[in-house]
């Protein structure tokens, strides 16, 4: 079960009112500014290579985008290409010369 929040706590669970809530001792600014800008440099670090990431995804589909357009097109002259010397010869089988 997972904790919640105090509004999602059951009646018996919530603290009492007019309680204080708990008190955390207060971090010493230098450390503060430390710890944020490490967090800043992993942020800027992961968007940075999810960046490059999203690019070279981009450039390989667009890539193969293109090789299937090719072989697509390759395929379509083969098979126009048999048909219109089976249609000469009249015959139905595939020259030799244009088998895949």
């Amino acid at each position: 079960m997972q904790k919640g929040f105090e509004e999602d706590a059951l009646p018996e669970q919530a603290p009492p009112v007019g309680t204080a809530p708990e008190v955390l001792p207060a971090e010493p600014p230098e450390g503060a500014i430390r710890r944020l800008e490490e967090q800043l440099r992993e942020a800027q670090e992961r968007h940075l290579r999810l960046a490059a990431e999203f690019d070279n995804f981009r450039k390989r589909v667009a890539r193969e985008r293109i090789e299937l357009a090719d072989r697509a097109q390759a395929a379509l002259v083969l098979r126009t290409a048999h048909a219109c010397m089976a249609s000469k010869t009249g015959s139905s089988e595939r020259p030799s010369a244009v088998r895949e």
